[in-house]
């Protein structure tokens, strides 16, 4: 009886570790955030084509991306994107503060024919989309160029 209960104490013990804490910027973080210069809506997609053409995607000049929302100001935890070390280099802060813009995205299957539109938010900073989602042949999948990925697997940058 007692190694059942030890045994459930170690799975209740392994969840909760495996839980990302609840973590926002403190006031003096926002006060001091850098998102970098507003991006211009026309050159959104523009930025988007080079992130899928960074992120391996096999068709990126192919793939219609239109209907950019007007970019708004947000950040980002360490759960959400690694940003990596241009975006963090002491390693010290676990924020990145940036733009973000929703775009459509149609993108194309290996036979040439389209996806159909999807709604897909891309996260923007200093001329370049740092987090953002890249057509699959199954799915989409949320990654940064810059080393991290979330879901799926990238080739360098």
């Amino acid at each position: 009886m007692n190694s059942l209960k030890f045994v459930l104490f170690l799975i209740i013990l392994s969840i909760g570790c495996g839980v990302p804490k609840n973590v926002e910027p403190s006031a003096e973080q926002l006060a001091n955030a850098d998102y970098g210069p507003k991006p211009n809506n026309d050159e959104i997609p523009e930025m988007v084509r080079r992130f899928l053409k960074r992120g391996g995607y096999f068709d990126p000049n192919g793939a219609e991306i239109e209907g950019c929302t007007e970019p708004r100001t947000v950040w980002l935890d360490e759960f959400d994107c690694d940003g990596g070390p241009d975006y963090n280099p002491t390693g010290k802060t676990e924020f990145i503060f940036a733009w973000e813009s929703r775009c459509d995205i149609n993108s194309k299957n290996r036979m040439g024919g389209f996806t159909g539109f999807r709604r897909e938010s891309y996260t923007l900073k200093n001329g370049k989309v740092v987090c953002g989602y890249i057509p699959t042949s199954t799915n989409l999948t949320r990654v940064t160029p810059l080393g991290g990925v979330l879901g799926g697997m990238l080739g360098a940058n």
